[in-house]
Parts: C-alpha cells; sequence; structure tokens
C-alpha cells in the first residue's frame, strides 16, 4: 500500500509539475507577444517613402497600391504615388472593358469610353510633373486597345 501511494504521489508530482511548465511556456508566450505589440514595429516616414519608390520605380502599381491602403497613406506627399497608381488602375478597366464589349457584354463599351476619357484627361494635366511620361504612356496603351482586337 505504501508503494501504491508513492507511485500515486509521484504521478499527481509529475502532472503538477508538467502542467505548472505548460503554464509557464503559456505565460512567456503571452508576455513576448504583449512586447512585440507595444513596440508597434510599424515602419518610419522614411521606410514607407522608400518603399513607395520602390515600387513606383519598379512600376510594381499593386504593390504599390497595397502599400499606400495598408498603411493609409492620404497625406499629400503621397499624391505623386496615387496619381501613378490611379492611372494603372485606369488602364486597367479600359483593358477589362474591351474584353468585357469584345464578349457582348451590355455598356462595356460605354464604360471602355468613360475610363478612357478619364485616363486621357489624367493625363494631359498631371498633378506630379514626374508622372507626366508615365500618365501619357498609359494613356497610349489604353487607346491601342479596341474593341475589334
Amino acid at each position: 500500500m505504501n508503494k501504491e501511494k508513492h507511485a500515486l504521489a509521484l504521478r499527481i508530482g509529475l502532472k503538477a509539475a508538467g502542467a505548472a511548465l505548460l503554464l509557464l511556456i503559456l505565460l512567456i508566450t503571452v508576455i513576448s507577444a504583449v512586447q512585440l505589440i507595444a513596440e508597434g514595429d510599424e515602419p518610419g516616414e522614411a521606410e514607407l517613402i522608400g518603399w513607395c519608390e520602390r515600387d513606383y520605380y519598379a512600376r510594381d502599381y499593386a504593390r504599390l497600391y497595397e502599400t499606400l491602403t495598408l498603411y493609409d497613406l492620404y497625406e499629400e506627399r503621397y499624391a505623386g504615388y496615387w496619381e501613378a497608381v490611379n492611372a494603372y488602375r485606369e488602364a486597367c478597366a479600359v483593358e477589362q472593358w474591351v474584353r468585357a464589349a469584345q464578349l457582348g457584354i451590355d455598356g462595356a463599351a460605354e464604360q471602355m469610353e468613360e475610363n478612357l476619357a478619364s485616363l486621357r484627361a489624367r493625363a494631359a494635366a498631371p498633378q506630379d510633373e514626374r508622372n507626366g511620361a508615365l500618365l501619357r504612356a498609359f494613356a497610349e496603351q489604353a487607346e491601342e486597345l479596341t474593341i475589334d482586337n
């Protein structure tokens, strides 16, 4: 009987030690997570501008759009990036509406013309002078697309 009590006490002790170890690991994990959140590993202004510049010059407008929206970069200093992104989106919309018109979707030709007109207006008067050539290129590419293609 004495051996049974010792075996039972040993099992209970091992279970308690295991539970304490798991609780300690959980506590350390929670503390680490709270510290990471508290530090707020947010990128600084210079890093955000660097990312925008990288994507702008790499002509990766989808990634630039993601950066601008993810970090809520709507201030005036990001207007040139937004202008490029919006022109890219309009050029993509023209292409999509051309394809839709080719499939015979009602109203697609009108939508294509609206997006093309908006893109032409944007290219005619860029807000950021460094976007001028880019906007003209988008407009020219969009104009080359026709419903007959």
